[in-house]
């Protein structure tokens, strides 16, 4: 459980039931916690991004059977994505698991596309719920996870088979042919 208060000093406090050297997070709260999903088909600059829907509708379904409180955000503009962060800062997850933030938009190194303009995703989102700024999560996970096109090229993919009762059956081979 995490809390926060404001000390004599004016100093911040958040409070926790887990230290650094813990192995695991405490997942037994009331509820798992929102997801927010910024989703980017719309651009001023770039293309857009084809059946973006598809891959919201799946997400969101899975999160909510997951028991999230999912929240989902289209073309939005820089500054509406800085608003609902800083809301979503502010609410109190005492009684949340975790945060899981996601990202559907083209992008770049350290820019993502909102609709009117690019960001970096450190000082958007990561940077935003250190302790300090998001006491309620001090001590919770929070995930975050960016799926951002970077260009015209296809990623044919793979083949996966399945193989059941496969245990340790791995050779490590070289890849610099020093292995006689």
């Amino acid at each position: 459980m995490s809390s926060c208060t404001s000390n004599t000093s004016n100093v911040l406090t958040a409070t926790t039931t887990v230290t650094r050297d813990d192995p695991f997070y405490i997942m037994n709260h009331d509820k798992q916690g929102f997801a927010y999903i910024f989703s980017h088909d719309r651009f001023s600059i770039s293309p857009q991004r084809s059946a973006a829907d598809v891959d919201e509708n799946k997400l969101k379904y899975l999160l909510i059977n997951m028991g999230f409180d999912v929240r989902l955000f289209k073309n939005l503009k820089v500054s509406e994505i800085q608003y609902h962060i800083n809301e979503v800062r502010q609410m109190d997850h005492t009684d949340n698991n975790c945060f899981l933030l996601f990202v559907l938009s083209h992008g770049a190194e350290n820019k993502i596309e909102a609709l009117d303009d690019t960001y970096d995703p450190s000082e958007m989102f990561w940077n935003q719920f250190t302790a300090d700024k998001c006491p309620s999560l001090a001590g919770k996970p929070k995930l975050f996870f960016l799926q951002c096109c970077q260009g015209n090229k296809l990623d044919s993919g793979i083949q996966l088979l399945y193989r059941q009762h496969v245990l340790c059956s791995l050779q490590i081979t070289e890849t610099d042919g020093n292995v006689v």
